[in-house]
């Protein structure tokens, strides 16, 4: 009976410790900005989530979000910085508000391919701009992908520059490519990617440009006739984790964290380039009419002048687009 004394009050003292023990899972909450879960970001927000949740073997709970339920892509780095999103996947554009330096890697015709680009940034090339990022709030995981991105529009075949002259074109929401559209002869409009289809239906904008797995999943196909295989963009994404959150997790959070960033970016990878090559397929099938073979000449041109715009009377700028351009 006296043993069974001690041990009462013993197991009232290890409730409290049990119940701390539980509170002490850490929720992370995924975002996937505009993209479905059908998407590739949207499959590697999931398989992020699975393998953070697999890793962390109860000390995180990570769970995804998708298309706007948390927050749209021009919202989330405000979402970040604010507490609604834990992790978050949007263009880079969107998080150039910040950090305008991001531009660099946007700059039309930059890159020639994708193993150009990645290769760009997943190195030291890509360095300074993540640094600025944690200066604001947001550390970079990895850098994700929409990809190159091609021309649609409801007025005429684009087979050169000068058919570009007069289109009214959402575009990324950033400076330079506002003004990179304007050299190009284009009326650039900045508008959401989750209000394109409705803008393009009702002809408040008359064509735009997306990457060949964006042109098939948010189904422009429907609202625009005709395509071409511009590719004067490389689109990268940032997958951030906000500062915040980063800052309480230990070294094993950390580490799992990074361990399951690692292997869902190599998945995304592989699921972008897959369905690009079935998406493509799958769109000529459709009643676009796709010009795969434009006259690209003049766009590169201008795109030079474009560069030279993006770093006059910026030294930082300019190195860190030396940088790109040597690392490639």
């Amino acid at each position: 009976m006296k043993r069974r004394g001690l041990f009462w009050p013993l197991a009232a003292l290890l409730l409290p410790v049990a119940g701390l023990a539980a509170a002490a899972q850490t929720e992370l909450k995924l975002a996937a900005g505009s993209m479905a879960a059908s998407s590739p970001v949207g499959i590697a927000v999931g398989e992020l989530a699975k393998r953070i949740n697999r890793y962390a073997k109860g000390a995180i709970r990570a769970k995804p979000f998708y298309e706007v339920q948390l927050a749209d892509a021009s919202g989330m780095v405000e979402a970040l910085r604010g507490g609604l999103v834990d992790i978050g996947v949007a263009g880079n554009s969107y998080f150039s508000s910040l950090v305008p330096e991001l531009q660099a890697f946007e700059l039309p015709y930059l890159f020639a391919n994708y193993l150009e680009a990645r290769k760009v940034l997943d190195g030291p090339a890509a360095d300074p701009v993540k640094r600025k990022l944690e200066e604001n709030g947001i550390k970079c995981l990895a850098f994700w992908e929409i990809g190159f991105r091609h021309l649609t529009n409801n007025v005429r075949p684009v087979n050169s520059l000068a058919d570009v002259k007069g289109l009214k074109l959402r575009v990324l929401p950033a400076d330079i490519q506002m003004e990179a559209w304007k050299s190009f002869g284009a009326v650039p409009v900045a508008l959401d990617s989750s209000l394109l289809h409705a803008a393009l239906r009702a002809g408040e904008i008359e064509g735009q440009e997306n990457p060949i797995n964006e042109i098939q999943s948010k189904k422009l196909y429907e609202v625009q006739k005709y395509l071409s295989l511009t590719a004067h963009v490389y689109t990268p994404m940032i997958l951030g984790i906000a500062l915040r959150v980063w800052g309480k997790l230990n070294r094993t959070g950390r580490e799992t964290i990074l361990k399951a960033v690692g292997e869902a970016t190599g998945l995304f990878r592989q699921v972008n380039d897959r369905l690009e090559r079935e998406n493509m397929d799958w769109l000529r099938r459709t009643k676009m009419e796709i010009n795969e073979y434009p006259d690209l000449a003049l766009f590169k041109k201008m795109a030079e002048k474009i560069h030279e715009s993006f770093i006059e009377g910026k030294a930082e700028r300019k190195v860190l687009l030396d940088a790109i351009k040597a690392a490639k």
